[in-house]
Formats: structure tokens, sequence, C-alpha cells
């Protein structure tokens, strides 16, 4: 992974003191470019994240859309979400690995393992708060809790609420998703990326 860093050089203006002649000043060369903001963006969660199906065709996921579109030339994204991810997997196992990497910028989209698994709505939103304080306790600035009430399944919508709940109470910012095209083509991803896209572009 490579590491870009940025130096910028301070000029100071020199007075001239009374009845002595200014110097003439170095050629300074044309002014820097200050470096971008850094951006370190991790995308934590089950199978919605992680596409399972679509394995090998990274450039067209909707984290992948997200990284290109809404960050800057510099950022990184690492992907650490599971398969069959529950939000307490997220906290055992992905969290981890998250916090080394210092992130700026989070998603988590989690929920359809824990229902089939049969979490309680309750544990589901307490292990929730939980990963969202902590990665704000990792400097995480930027924690999006995305939803999808329609692909969830029958039970699902105490879970929905429990995601709005999280993100009412923590200060994250709640993505809803409405219908996506099936099966989760390019189509699809690009309407799951939109409104992820549009969160990060609001300031």
């Amino acid at each position: 992974m490579a590491v870009s860093v940025a130096v910028s050089v301070a000029l100071a203006a020199g007075i001239a003191l009374p009845g002595c002649s200014p110097s003439k000043p170095a050629d300074q060369g044309p002014p820097t470019t200050p470096a971008p903001p850094r951006q370190v963006f991790v995308a934590l969660g089950g199978s919605e994240t992680l596409n399972p199906a679509r394995e090998g065709d990274l450039p067209d996921d909707w984290t992948q859309l997200v990284f290109t579109q809404a960050l800057n030339t510099s950022a990184v994204h690492v992907d650490l979400a599971n398969g069959d991810g529950t939000v307490q997997n997220a906290l055992d196992v992905q969290l981890p690995d998250a916090v080394a990497l210092h992130p700026t910028i989070a998603t988590v989209w989690a929920g359809a393992a824990d229902v089939r698994n049969g979490t309680g709505s309750i544990t589901f939103r307490d292990e929730l708060s939980q990963l969202v304080a902590r990665l704000r306790a990792a400097g995480t600035r930027r924690i999006l809790l995305l939803s999808q009430p329609s692909t969830m399944p029958t039970g699902g919508g105490e879970y929905t609420a429990a995601v709005g709940r999280v993100a009412r109470d923590s200060g994250a910012t709640l993505v809803t998703l409405g219908l996506v095209p099936a099966p989760l083509g390019d189509a699809g991803q690009r309407a799951i990326a939109a409104p992820v896209i549009a969160a990060l572009r609001r300031r």
C-alpha cells in the first residue's frame, strides 16, 4: 500500500527597514498545491456489503463505486465484510482490522444474518451501538449505516427500526435504500452506491 506525503512550504514576507533597500526575493517557483485530506474508507457488514455472488467483479461493486466517485485520488479502501457476518462478527473480527487502518470513513451494512441466526433485535441494536462507538473512538469521522427494508427476511422490521435508532442516537448517517434491481447486477450496484455517494458529498 503506497502512502503519499505532501509537504507545504511556508513563505515569510520580509519588511524593509527605513533607509534600507529591500533585497530581491528569491524565485520560489510556482505555488504548491495543498495535499488532499487523508481518507481511509472501510466497509463492514455481512453479505449485503460483500456481494459474494459478484466475487471478482470488484470495479463495479457498490463499495468500489463509492471509493472511486466520492473520495479523493489518494484515498484507501478496504472491504472487511464477511459473507455470513452478523454485527457481533463485525465487532469481534472486522473491527480490530478496521481500527488498525485508522479509518476516517466507514459504512456498516448488516442485519440479514442476524435475523436468520435469531439475534434478538435489542441485542442487535446494542451491538450496533457498540460498533459505532468503537469506530468513533478510533477516529472515524463519517459513519454511514445502510438499511434496505425491502430485502430483510420476514421479521426484519424491528432490525430496520434498530438501525434507525442507532443512527439517531449516535449521530451516524442513516442511508435507507429503496428498491434495487434484481438480480444484483451493475444497475443494482449503482442503485446502492448512489445514495451513499450523495450522503458523503453532503458535508
